[in-house]
């Protein structure tokens, strides 16, 4: 055993006594949630008549062993529902059973179910009713959005990200979005309740097909306090489990379908699912599997991706339930560099493979009290750069065409980054429910991080310049959280704690070997604070308040760790680098126009600090100091206040739908942490490079009524056809222009044109019992606009610049603009 494996076992040790005495600390308070994967049902039971309230009706999810029975003032809660659609059961004697399907339930959500009872004196047949879920949920405090399987499956998206682009204060594409004006890497994601962020370099480190996902919740701005370790967002996404009734199908779509135009991009998509009992009334099972291949637009670069998720769900005791799952997912992908144009095999390509097992347990104690402990294990395997054996490897001196600027003859890139990572993640959580209007949550986490990076810049075939390392940080965190539910109003009261420690050995004068020391371990303390009013059954006020942290990636604590000197660019860490934060607020309305119809209004401020930045020191502006360098410190700032109009449409003359537009300013001092800057111009503000003033989003789904017309043995033409069309459309992204003169500008103070599309997608159903067929097209910019996605600062034009003597060819970029219109044709069949 090493060194290094010998300190990580001695830290090991430590920790998890540490983790022991925090998860028994949590199993000593009075609540917690499920880490945001399950909701509840709350209502009133009444007598139609006379509106008393009934005692000791019994409420029954039908199909699960959950239930309660009403109090004294006839009031019943129901705990610990995963999202999806339910049907509740209400019995007493002497009432007609009322049987109320439709029942969805989202997570951290209260869907109230009010139910009212007819007396009849003696028992007869129930009647069926389906629940109407109301507009306007009165227990949301924050801005959130939840998206649930049926609805991902009637839009026109590839992936989940595609999903998130269509909510409110969202910009951005592919896999990299900026939320309310915060950095790209400011989203926390969480599948299944496990964070699945790489905590070395950063971003979502995996993927999940949209078959897999039966909600997705996804919180901006504010968040309650068992959320942390994110500043702009969080993705909330519950994965699906087997039922009780099997249930299978499979999906497939393509562009290749002989049209040279659509065909010549290559998209492809298959994907199969199948779920169902194993042991009736005790263990179920769900398995997906996704395969993708896309080619792109440009003259070359795809995009590959491979997904399975395994769920075994046991139920051994009404009052146990255990959840084990599996998650394979494989990406692959290559972008597009116009300078490779004639050498597309030399340029670089990203490979990203994760594995993640995931089990928990969740005992119910109590009709009001249960808890869960939840572990899993993270594996990432991340390898970014040219696909070629060593000793075909170009350095630098080879890297540029020999004259002329035109094409790359002969190049690669110079640089190669490989991360593997590996967490382990600890959770306990515990909810009570002390009143029917009180509910309590607590919970405590640790993970463990196991980093092996390498990074190579081939400055020389023999000597090139390196970075590895092998480090274990750690992390923890607690929250306790009350949330108090009136009829007139709602608190969500949150206190979070998080503590972090990165392992790190660092010098405080880089260039003075004798001042290295330990990175000390941080912490905070973040209170959440979030109240809705009810003014009416339509109405909704709400203020949101909330304190946020977020860890830097763990490579900027490592950067040149071995502080090799002779490395072209110097970049050294500040051994005291700390998390970064965020002060958000928001208030808003939300109201229920109509029978159909609810609108929102949220207006919001955020004050940021502590961001990464870079700042230049020239050479010897310390004693000893034998190079310039730059050194990542927590000294760049932004704000951003903005506004949010938000309609929802409930289906109304065969038409439903959502619209959105943010209005938004995001200023600072830095968009990026590799902004290097004079020392004495650190305080200059300006718009950020992902700054839209203006935002829009809109979906519009119709569904025509059945016609009358031909029936081909029970399949009708005419009937059962839906159409969705989607739209977006904003401000162009700023830049900085260029004198021809050479003469100063205000950085960021001009803009690329504004940019629009419009999608769609036309289905239609076809019953063939027990089998359900849809046939369809998905269709992305649908009147193929030519967006412009960069500019030359010379000009302002993304064609023609007077810079560099550019080859004419070369100055056509194609990927200055975004994709042309794209058709796929596709079919599913569920059962």
């Amino acid at each position: 055993m090493n060194r290094s494996d010998q300190s990580f076992v001695s830290f090991l040790r430590r920790q998890l006594r540490l983790t022991g005495f925090l998860l028994i600390l949590v199993s000593a308070l009075p609540g917690g949630l499920l880490a945001g994967t399950t909701g509840k049902i709350a209502g009133k039971a009444t007598d139609r008549t006379t509106g008393e309230a009934l005692i000791g009706v019994n409420i029954i999810v039908e199909g699960l062993a959950l239930g309660a029975a009403t109090n004294e003032n006839g009031n019943y809660t129901i705990l610990n529902l995963a999202p999806g659609v339910y049907t509740v059961r209400a019995s007493y004697v002497g009432y007609r059973d009322l049987i109320i399907r439709q029942v969805r339930v989202s997570v951290d959500q209260t869907t109230r179910l009010d139910i009212s009872m007819e007396d009849v004196g003696v028992e007869v047949e129930g009647i069926v009713v389906e629940a109407s879920r109301p507009l306007v949920q009165k227990d949301v405090t924050g801005t959130q959005s939840v998206v649930s399987a049926s609805s991902i499956e009637e839009l026109p998206v590839q992936n989940f990200y595609d999903v998130l682009q269509l909510q409110a204060g969202v910009i951005g594409s592919g896999r990299t979005l900026h939320v309310r004006g915060g950095r790209g890497n400011e989203v926390a994601y969480l599948v299944d309740g496990v964070y699945v962020v790489d905590p070395s370099i950063g971003g979502n480190a995996t993927n999940v097909s949209n078959d897999a996902i039966e909600e997705l919740n996804f919180m901006t701005g504010t968040f309650n306090a068992e959320f942390g370790n994110a500043m702009s967002g969080v993705v909330n996404i519950v994965t699906r489990e087997g039922s009780e009734k099997f249930t299978g199908g499979f999906e497939v779509k393509t562009s290749e379908f002989g049209v040279d135009d659509f065909s010549d991009q290559h998209q492809n998509y298959v994907s199969v699912f199948t779920g169902g009992p194993i042991i009736p009334g005790q263990l179920t099972y769900y398995l997906t599997g996704t395969v993708e291949n896309n080619g792109s637009y440009l003259p070359f670069g795809w995009d590959k991706n491979r997904n399975v998720l395994g769920k075994l769900t046991w139920k051994p005791a009404t009052t146990l339930k255990t959840n084990w799952s599996a998650r394979w997912s494989d990406e692959r992908y290559k972008g597009y560099n116009h300078l490779y144009f004639l050498i597309p095999e030399r340029y670089q390509q990203t490979e990203s493979s994760s594995l993640q097992y995931v089990g928990s347990l969740t005992h119910t104690l109590s009709p009001t009290l249960f808890y869960e402990i939840r572990a899993s294990l993270f594996t990432r395997d991340y390898n970014r750069g040219p696909d070629l054996p060593d000793d075909d490897i170009l350095t630098q001196g080879n890297f540029f065409p020999s004259s002329g600027q035109t094409f790359y003859e002969r190049a690669n890139s110079l640089e190669e980054e490989s991360n593997q990572l590996q967490t382990t993640n600890l959770r306990g959580d515990v909810f009570w429910q002390i009143t029917p209007t009180n509910e309590i949550k607590a919970g405590a986490e640790a993970r463990f991080h196991r980093i092996d990076y390498d990074y190579t810049y081939w400055s020389s075939k023999t000597d090139p310049e390196t970075n590895t390392y092998l480090k274990y940080p750690q992390e923890y965190s607690a929250y306790v959280q009350d949330k108090i539910e009136y009829d007139y109003l709602i608190i969500n009261l949150g206190l979070r704690f998080d503590y972090f420690d990165s392992q790190s050995f660092l010098r405080s004068q880089p260039f003075n070997a004798s001042t290295g020391k330990e990175g000390k371990p941080k912490y905070q303390l973040s209170p959440r604070v979030a109240i809705a009013h009810p003014v009416s059954d339509q109405t909704v006020l709400r203020f949101a308040y909330g304190r946020f942290i977020q860890n830097p990636e763990y490579r900027y604590f490592f950067e040149n760790v071995s502080y090799n000197l002779g490395m072209r660019n110097l970049v050294f860490t500040d051994p005291e680098l700390d998390a970064q934060r965020t002060t958000a607020y928001e208030v808003g309305v939300v109201h229920q126009v109509s029978d159909f119809l609810v609108a929102s209004v949220t207006g919001y401020y955020k004050d940021i600090t502590g961001l990464l930045g870079s700042r230049f020191y020239q050479m010897g502006t310390f004693p000893g100091q034998s190079s310039a360098y730059n050194l990542t410190i927590n000294e760049a700032w932004a704000n951003v206040k903005g506004v949010e109009l938000k309609l929802d449409m409930k289906p109304v003359m065969n038409l439903s739908g959502s619209a959105t537009y943010t209005y938004s300013v995001a200023r600072g001092s830095s968009s990026s942490v590799s902004e290097s800057r004079d020392p004495y111009k650190t305080q200059q503000i300006y718009y950020l490079d992902f700054d839209k003033p203006h935002v829009f989003n809109a979906t519009m789904t119709w569904v025509p009524p059945d016609v009358a017309g031909p029936d081909w043995g029970g399949v009708q033409p005419l009937n059962d056809w839906r159409t969705t069309l989607v739209f977006r459309g904003g401000s162009g992204y700023p830049y900085t222009p260029q004198k021809r003169d050479g003469g100063l500008v205000a950085k960021n103070s001009a803009r690329m044109p504004a940019t629009w599309q419009l999608d769609a997608v036309v289905s239609k159903y076809i019953d063939l019992d027990p089998f359900r067929v849809e046939l369809f097209a998905e269709i992305t910019n649908l009147t193929n606009r030519k967006n412009v996605l960069y500019v030359y600062p010379d000009t302002g034009d993304p064609d023609e610049t007077f810079v560099g003597n550019l080859d004419p060819a070369l100055m056509k970029d194609p990927s200055n603009y975004a994709a042309p219109r794209l058709v796929r044709l596709g079919l599913s069949v569920t059962f």
